[in-house]
Parts: C-alpha cells; sequence; structure tokens
C-alpha cells in the first residue's frame, strides 16, 4: 500500500513544482518592462520631489523621515538625468535605500522610485528593476544636496572606529573591503589600498574565533598579519582619515 501511494505523492509534487514553474513564466512575460519614456512621461508631470529615508514598499515610502525635497525645476531635471536607465534587471529582496518621491501640482503622489544598490531604481509600475545609466552620480547628486548614501555613512563609521580603537585593522579592512565602491569610498586609490590590504588577510582570525586555531596555526597567521600590516598599515590608517571625513 506504502509503496503504490509514495509514486503518486512524488508525482503530484512534481507536478505542482512543474505549475509554480509555469506561473513564474507567466508573471514575467506578462510583467511591464522598464522604459525611459515611462520614466520620463511621469517625471514631466512632476512639479515637486521628496527624498526619504528608507524605501518603498506598495508604491509608498516605507518611512516617513523626509531628508530633502524641493520644487526647483533646475533639480527636477537634474533628477531626470540622473534617472536615465538601461535596460531591466529581475529585483533583489531589500526594499532599497533611498527612496524618491515625485509629486503633482495638486501635490498627490505620481510615484515612489527606490534606489536599489546605488545601481538600479524599482517602480511599482514596472514588473522588473531597471539599470541607471550612472548610478554613481545619482548617488553624488543625492549627496551634494544632504542625503548621504547609506554605504558612505557605513565606511565613515568603520573608519571612525578604526581609528577610535573600537575594532581592530583587520577587522577594520575587512569590512571597508565590503563596501569598496566609487559611492561608498570616493578616492580610487584609498579603494585599491583596501582591496589590496584585504587580499593579504583574508583568513586571519580575530576575536573570540582565535581560541578555536592551534597555537602552531595562529603563530603562521600572526606572522602573516605583521607582514600585511608592515606594508599596509601606515597608508591604511591614512586612508581612514580621509574616508572619516567624506
Amino acid at each position: 500500500m506504502v509503496e503504490d501511494i509514495q509514486p503518486r505523492e512524488s508525482g503530484q509534487r512534481s507536478l505542482e513544482k512543474q505549475r509554480a514553474v509555469e506561473q513564474l513564466v507567466r508573471a514575467f512575460q506578462d510583467a511591464v518592462v522598464p522604459t525611459q519614456q515611462s520614466l520620463d512621461t511621469m517625471i514631466e508631470r512632476a512639479r515637486a520631489f521628496r527624498i526619504f529615508k528608507g524605501g518603498v514598499s506598495c508604491g509608498r515610502p516605507l518611512r516617513n523621515e523626509i531628508l530633502f525635497g524641493g520644487r526647483d525645476e533646475k533639480m527636477l531635471a537634474d533628477l531626470r538625468h540622473f534617472l536615465r536607465i538601461v535596460g531591466r534587471q529581475n529585483p533583489c529582496f531589500c526594499s532599497g535605500d533611498p527612496c524618491i518621491e515625485f509629486l503633482d501640482e495638486s501635490g498627490n503622489r505620481l510615484a515612489a522610485i527606490s534606489i536599489q544598490h546605488r545601481t538600479h531604481i524599482r517602480w511599482s509600475a514596472w514588473g522588473f528593476d531597471a539599470t541607471l545609466v550612472d548610478g554613481v552620480g545619482l548617488v553624488k547628486w543625492l549627496a551634494a544636496n544632504g542625503v548621504t548614501d547609506p554605504h558612505r555613512e557605513s565606511a565613515r563609521e568603520v573608519a571612525r572606529a578604526v581609528l577610535g580603537g573600537q575594532i581592530t585593522v583587520p577587522e577594520g579592512v575587512r569590512r571597508l573591503h565590503d563596501l569598496a565602491d566609487p559611492a561608498a569610498i570616493d578616492d580610487e586609490k584609498d579603494r585599491a589600498l583596501v582591496i589590496a590590504f584585504a587580499r593579504e588577510i583574508p583568513f586571519i582570525p580575530t576575536g573570540d574565533v582565535r581560541k578555536l586555531w592551534a597555537p602552531y596555526a595562529l603563530e603562521m597567521k600572526d606572522e602573516e598579519l605583521a607582514r600585511a600590516e608592515a606594508r599596509w598599515q601606515k597608508g591604511f590608517l591614512e586612508a581612514c582619515k580621509r574616508i572619516a571625513k567624506a
């Protein structure tokens, strides 16, 4: 009896999986593809904009904290310039940060668009995210108007923690390496230094993890770290000073 049931259950699961895949394929086929024309048409109707901290959910800003806004035609033109797109990509699972809300002449919301990872944008009118032509340029324009990129702020916090002794140099190197792109660290030489330093100490144990290592292995790793620090630490600390002030 059990042998008779199991194949049916397996076949049922396989059929359900196939149907789920078919539904997903149809959803992507029916999804609205991002276009520059649809974006420009919406922005042409806009008479004001607001930048919110946080991302977007269900076409609305997730948070109420307004970082910046205005009704200036030049600023709207700047936003239109930086919101140039080239192609589409499948959405990730995060909500983005920050959010750009466009308003019409009566103050009604036309769109709430989230910036995703500084490289693409998400709008509920589309079924896909849209890749930005100049995501770094958009982030720099926002920063020039007082809207700090969350990744840049994270880089500042890490750099200050290193300089203040709250975290070790190896830990600071690892954290800044994860943030080593133009939006977070402006200076190309500083980015290159962080990446080079990190590559020389990829598996240096720190903190409580050291308790799990054999003494002879720790000694070898400590020697590797000493060599890397002799080569890179002075320049790294100088880079941290610049990043902390950026």
